[in-house]
């Protein structure tokens, strides 16, 4: 009887579990659950896949956006440079007249002459001619360390600014030196004298002084004013 009465309650406890079973798979719930959560996922790979699509429109955009910018910058160096050749081509320009001092073999002395030089057209011309003459000059050893900076003429005096540190480069550099300058300026008859100032101070002979102060220097300047009768009396 014991026997039978355990297998009677092991047949209720399997069909206990079937019955349960039963239930699980049929429940209506479960049943939703399982279509939302598929419903779900569903939606989250579509707005994936809209999302993907968008970031590779904007990548392409960005990309036809830097080819048009580029291109856009291309045209613009283009028309710059082709601007500012125009410029230079359509120019004013207008004809000076550079001193340059040479050893004449006929007279046997140096002497200054003249050549003409074409600069950009300007109603202060002795700043073009100086500007040109250094240009020329500057670099060859004869003005070696200093610059023309400007050059104002007042009640007939021209004042020539330089800058930098002169210093004498060979036994003729002070002669080319002062005497381009000078004659740069005296080829207008308007011009009287000629001042010469270093560094915004007056250009003092005594830098180029040897003599162990038996000239005076520094005590006694020798300032680099020279009129037009000095000058003409070379």
């Amino acid at each position: 009887m014991k026997n039978q009465k355990n297998i009677f309650i092991i047949i209720l406890l399997i069909l206990a579990i079937i019955f349960v079973i039963f239930l699980y798979k049929n429940n209506p719930d479960k049943n939703n659950n399982d279509y939302q959560i598929r419903k779900t996922l569903t939606k989250l790979e579509n707005e994936n896949k809209e999302l993907k699509d968008k970031i590779t429109h904007l990548e392409e955009k960005d990309r036809a956006t830097e080819e048009n910018i580029s291109s856009s910058s291309q045209k613009e160096d283009k028309q710059a440079i082709t601007s500012e050749t125009e410029d230079q081509n359509t120019q004013e320009t207008m004809t000076v007249m550079i001193p340059k001092l040479e050893w004449n073999d006929t007279v046997g002395e140096f002497v200054v002459n003249y050549h003409q030089a074409t600069v950009p057209k300007s109603p202060a011309v002795l700043n073009a001619v100086y500007k040109k003459l250094f240009d020329e000059n500057e670099y060859n050893g004869t003005y070696e360390g200093t610059h023309f900076k400007s050059v104002s003429i007042i009640n007939g005096v021209a004042q020539v600014y330089l800058t930098g540190t002169w210093y004498p480069t060979g036994d003729m550099s002070k002669l080319y030196f002062t005497r381009n300058i000078e004659a740069a300026a005296f080829q207008y008859p308007n011009v009287k004298e000629v001042q010469v100032y270093l560094n915004g101070e007056p250009f003092d002979w005594c830098i180029d002084d040897e003599s162990d102060g038996e000239n005076g220097c520094p005590e006694t300047q020798y300032l680099w004013n020279v009129t037009r009768d000095e000058y003409e009396s070379y």
